[in-house]
């Protein structure tokens, strides 16, 4: 006679019952047993942020030289009180220079709206040359931050600045003081490293004036000194350019040259001839060249010169024929 199939609940206290089967029963438990936890949490959904209450930079500036994009781009989070990202923010947040050690100027896009929570500054940069500059992040009801410290050095060399413009002078005399050019970057930093060989020459010419002395100097820590360079014909606005290999060139502010002063010397004056000094006084008198100074020997004191030339500017003119 068959035997009858055993109720559930006594197979599973039946000690004849296989333990194979015992075995499977009880990890059928587990598995539901799991299956039931893992639905049961999954039903209370993700872990929620709360309300955006502050900015945080996530990606801090970095070192740079002048003129160059900050990279890698620089990032502000929206975050809740408790540093979590709001991901559904959208505000618009806006960077500024907090510390400013050299007086530098930011330029690239500065107001970014946050994707899913974060802005990224892709095009940032600095102009000027300095050490601990930071950075501001700002945004409407929201608090602040400021990033970390960094730096901002050199770029390479690009151009040339006249330093110390020439200066008016007189026609064969040193331009005083002397004319500096200095070794620039693209943003106008001077760099300080270059031993750049520079040329001056003649830019605007209204005298057909011929330039002379040193006109080409190596720079030293970034500068070009010219320091005895003349021009020997008066004219109005003449200019100088300044150039090397590579770099752009510079032209100078307008300057002049003046007639230039004639020093004459002398020890004897002979009056019946009218040779000596007192010729060559009356000489310039009759020409209308500028006397600046007249240098006499033992023989002519400098009184008896002055009385002398007076005399000579009379005896110059044309005396009225005797009727």
């Amino acid at each position: 006679m068959a035997q009858r199939n055993l109720p559930r609940a006594l197979e599973q206290d039946d000690p004849s019952l296989a333990p194979r089967r015992r075995w499977a029963f009880w990890l059928g438990v587990a598995l539901c047993g799991v299956a039931v936890g893992g639905c049961a949490k999954s039903s209370v959904g993700p872990a929620q942020t709360g309300a955006a209450a502050k900015v945080v930079f996530t990606v801090q500036p970095s070192n740079a030289v002048a003129g160059a994009v900050n990279t890698p781009a620089v990032q502000v989070a929206v975050q809740d009180a408790h540093g979590n990202t709001v991901t559904t923010a959208t505000t618009s947040i806006t960077l500024a220079i907090g510390t400013n050690p050299a007086s530098g100027t930011l330029a690239g896009i500065k107001t970014v709206a946050a994707a899913s929570g974060v802005a990224t500054f892709s095009t940032l940069s600095l102009n000027m040359v300095g050490t601990g500059y930071t950075l501001t992040a700002t945004a409407t009801g929201l608090t602040g931050a400021t990033s970390n410290a960094f730096n901002i050095g050199v770029g390479a060399a690009a151009k040339l600045v006249f330093t110390v413009q020439p200066s008016s002078a007189a026609a064969g005399a040193a331009n005083s003081p002397a004319m500096q050019v200095a070794v620039q970057d693209a943003q106008g930093n001077p760099v300080t490293t270059a031993t750049t060989s520079i040329t001056l020459a003649i830019g605007t010419n209204p005298a057909s004036g011929t330039l002379a002395g040193t006109t080409t100097v190596a720079a030293v820590n970034g500068v070009a000194t010219f320091a005895n360079v003349t021009i020997n014909n008066p004219g109005t606005g003449y200019t100088l350019t300044a150039s090397t290999t590579g770099l752009t060139g510079a032209t100078s502010s307008a300057f002049n040259i003046s007639v230039g002063l004639t020093t004459v010397t002398g020890s004897v004056i002979d009056g019946s001839t009218g040779s000596g000094i007192q010729g060559a006084v009356a000489h310039f008198l009759r020409s209308a060249v500028q006397v600046a100074q007249v240098t006499a020997g033992t023989n002519a004191p400098t009184d008896y010169i002055t009385r002398r030339s007076r005399r000579a500017r009379t005896m110059s003119r044309p005396r009225p024929r005797a009727t």
